[in-house]
């Protein structure tokens, strides 16, 4: 039976081959890289707030203009036509993936061997 000392270690030693991961290094990166990208910061945060405003008038029962929603579709083209965003996406993608299998280990599901 495992003492919670020794879950603890191993969950250490995961933080830290997960720190390790190619898959994880290229998500920090990318992120660095974001932090240092203005205009793909502000093409987030107007899809965000774009978003939000959607989800705000739905919520509330208010209509949905044609605007908002081609606001919101012209947002998501810009955001997807920006190389480090599409950079950004894949690697969370590859990395909500490498995830999913650890998960699916923990779980005892024996997904991803």
């Amino acid at each position: 039976m495992s003492t919670d000392d020794t879950v603890i270690a191993a969950a250490e030693a995961l933080g830290r081959e997960l720190a390790s991961h190619p898959v994880v290094q290229k998500l920090e990166g990318l992120v660095k890289e974001l932090e240092a990208d203005t205009e793909a910061k502000r093409l987030m945060a107007d899809l965000r707030r774009q978003e939000e405003s959607l989800l705000k008038k739905e919520a509330s029962g208010q209509p949905i203009e044609v605007a908002d929603k081609h606001r919101r579709q012209e947002l998501q083209q810009s955001v997807a036509m920006n190389p480090l965003l599409g950079r950004l996406q894949a690697a969370q993608m590859d990395y909500v993936d490498l995830m999913r299998k650890i998960d699916g280990l923990i779980g005892g599901s024996g997904a991803g061997s």
